[in-house]
């Protein structure tokens, strides 16, 4: 959710129907949570910002070699992420939990 808003500039209502018809309070309240945890927790905040990052950086190329309007473009790709892409990005996440210890 964090990452919806914060990365892809998502509403919290597109947000909460996103994650199984959610009601926006929920999401509000989960953004202020995560928002709670990387203030208390700078490998919380880290990880974020990493995930973040590698999400703009796809976003960057993907805009390169796909000239969709933006608004069809985010309706069809919520993270503008394909399968291949998503694997990749959940594994360096686990080699990075697990290099830090958390998992």
């Amino acid at each position: 959710m964090n990452l919806a808003k914060q990365v892809c500039g998502w509403s919290t209502p597109a947000i909460g129907k996103f994650y199984n018809g959610r009601h926006h309070t929920t999401v509000i309240w989960a953004l202020k949570r995560i928002g709670c945890l990387r203030t208390i927790n700078p490998r919380i905040d880290g990880l974020l910002s990493s995930l973040a990052e590698e999400i703009r950086k796809h976003e960057q190329e993907r805009d390169r070699s796909h000239r969709l309007c933006p608004t069809v473009e985010r309706q069809l790709f919520p993270f503008r992420l394909d399968d291949e892409s998503l694997d990749a990005l959940a594994d360096r996440l686990v080699e990075r939990l697990h290099s830090r210890g958390i998992v």
